[in-house]
């Protein structure tokens, strides 16, 4: 972990200190002396599985489940972190639950019977958890990442939420714009130069230039080109970025305004607003850089839609009999080699996504994967996670501290207890799967999610 000293002073690129100093006017010493701080460390709790974690930690008044911490702990190392009972994620960032609530209560979900969000730059997954989180019961969400690798990162920050009303997919948005869908809501938290996360990552400012600034700006105008079409009239953008200058901020919204004739919406409560551009200074709020801004379409956006159609998978009724809770009514799918469990709204969404070919790594409940040439069902690893898990389906093992730190290294622990497949949990939550045999615990903790040291 990086050691900060008060009286060091890090090294920016002087155009960069520039546009701050102009940007900042008498607060830019404050705004320096900042810069040279500890950055600030927070979480945000699942709203189930995070009951009764960290106490002591303040409030992050803009965000119901986020919680400042006095100290940055071993994330890595708490069982409940890979339980998807919290997410570390900066407070700042969480502000957009304030622009969701906003949008919100202008009735973006009031116009559609089967209402979706679409997170388009997703990864890692932080603002994707935080919104199936927070939106109301029957609301779909789609996560998007062009790169793949950072997609994989989604899927598994996804699959540990254990959200049912998630879908993760892999395409860029100029494929995503040519889908017959209309969204209520587009997040679209936006690659940029980075100037946000200076004081976390100092090397971050090494790739910093004018003119790395303005590809980024040229770029999100792009990539909110292509997916503007999905969003429907009277439909809302959330757009944020973790950078303070004007260029990746006011001239994108202006351009978006100017293009598509959107207006902003104010926020009541919010920080520095300057004209209903929200930013987050650290020598104002506890957090690390972010900007942002909510959007409204009041342009038409025609649509010509085919009555959506699938296929259940028969084959895994069994599986969804078994083990997600009685009454909920979802419709076995495969997607690849995953056999999940979705709504009739997440199944038609799903069967459009795959006409038009669009990528798609996991959706609703993962329940099983295919496996040899016989095309067996194995319980998928994952689906202890989900909040919809028939907890009696299986008997369950709790393991203290140490044990379930070695579970989550795939080591194998000592067991009293019956043989057979078992479900291991630690203090209430959800670890995963383990197959029981002669006194031990043979962890089947995906090996690509495992602690490697301690």
């Amino acid at each position: 972990m990086r050691r900060y000293n008060p009286l060091f002073m890090p090294s920016f690129p002087q155009e960069f200190l520039d546009s701050m100093h102009v940007l900042q006017g008498k607060a830019y010493p404050a705004f320096l002396a900042a810069l040279s701080a500890e950055p600030t460390t927070a979480v945000r709790l699942h709203p189930t599985k995070g009951k009764g974690l960290f106490q002591d930690g303040l409030q992050i008044p803009w965000s119901v489940g986020g919680r400042f911490l006095s100290s940055r702990p071993s994330f890595t190392l708490d069982p409940h972190l890979h339980a998807g009972a919290y997410y570390v994620q900066d407070a700042s960032s969480q502000f957009v639950e304030a622009l969701f609530r906003k949008a919100e209560t202008l009735g973006a979900f009031a116009q559609d019977s089967a209402p979706m969000v679409l997170d388009v730059c997703a990864a890692p997954g932080g603002k994707t958890t935080h919104l199936a989180s927070l939106v109301p019961d029957g609301v779909i969400v789609v996560a998007n990442e062009v790169v793949q690798h950072r997609a994989r990162i989604l899927e598994e920050n996804v699959h540990k939420w254990g959200m049912p009303n998630v879908l993760v997919t892999s395409s860029d948005p100029k494929e995503l714009g040519k889908m017959p869908l209309r969204f209520d809501m587009l997040l679209v938290d936006a690659p940029c130069s980075g100037e946000g996360l200076f004081r976390k990552d100092p090397k971050a400012t090494t790739e910093w230039s004018p003119a790395h600034v303005a590809h980024c700006a040229l770029r999100d105008r792009r990539i909110i080109a292509d997916v503007w079409p999905l969003l429907r009239e009277g439909g809302f953008l959330i757009f944020s970025t973790c950078t303070w200058n004007e260029t990746e901020n006011e001239g994108v919204v202006r351009w978006i305004e100017e293009e598509f004739g959107a207006v902003r919406v104010s926020v009541p409560g919010a920080f520095d607003a300057r004209d209903e551009v929200y930013r987050f200074f650290p020598q104002h709020q506890a957090g690390e850089g972010f900007t942002c801004v909510l959007l409204q379409k009041t342009s038409p956006s025609p649509l010509q839609t085919k009555k959506p159609s699938w296929k259940p998978c028969i084959e895994g009724r069994e599986l969804l009999k078994e083990f997600v809770e009685p009454g909920n009514v979802l419709i076995p799918m495969m997607v690849g080699n995953l056999l999940t469990a979705l709504s009739e709204p997440m199944a038609a969404v799903l069967s459009v996504l795959q006409r038009a070919q669009i990528r798609v790594l996991t959706a609703g409940v993962p329940l099983g994967e295919m496996h040899g040439v016989k095309k067996e069902f194995a319980l998928h690893p994952m689906l202890a996670h989900s909040t919809l898990f028939r907890g009696e389906s299986l008997p369950a093992c709790s393991l203290d501290l140490e044990l379930a730190r070695e579970y989550l290294r795939r080591k194998d622990v000592p067991y009293v207890g019956q043989d057979g497949r078992t479900v291991v949990t630690f203090e209430g939550n959800r670890l995963g799967f383990a197959r029981a045999k002669n006194g031990r615990l043979a962890s089947q903790y995906p090996m690509k999610y495992r602690i490697v040291r301690l």
